[in-house]
């Protein structure tokens, strides 16, 4: 019986790395200091396992956002990988808050976004000061 609980725990921590790193996967940050600004790229690569979100919470630690504010822009790919960027139709449902960044994943895939691993959204962010 005791082998039967530890074999399952090991099962169930395996599995868990496992969706942790798909979840690695899925979402790309990158961050590039610029003269007197942070440029931050987040790619999201809407697959399955994304889809399984109501909301994607992502963390971007900018307290000063109350005063200095942020210039955001947002862009899909369904085209060969991320290989052409088209403007997001409305990128209204994005919050940004000092320490996270929410993205209605579940909406932008009612409203036509599909999860078959072609689809890509990319939401580039420029602030004041270094990364």
């Amino acid at each position: 019986m005791k082998k039967i609980k530890i074999v399952t725990l090991i099962i169930i921590i395996f599995l868990s790395a496992n969706l942790v790193q798909a979840n690695n996967k899925d979402v790309t940050i990158s961050n590039v200091d610029l003269a007197n600004g942070c440029l931050t790229t987040i790619d999201v690569h809407i697959t399955e396992n994304i889809a399984k979100q109501e909301d994607l919470i992502i963390d971007y630690d900018y307290g000063k956002i109350r005063k200095e504010g942020v210039i955001m822009n947002v862009y899909y790919s369904n085209i060969l990988a991320r290989a052409q960027w088209t403007d997001f139709p409305s990128p209204n449902n994005i919050y940004l808050m000092p320490s996270s960044i929410l993205l209605p994943v579940k909406r932008w895939i009612k409203n036509g976004i599909q999860t078959n691993g072609m689809w890509w959204v990319r939401v580039v962010l420029f602030k004041n000061g270094t990364c």
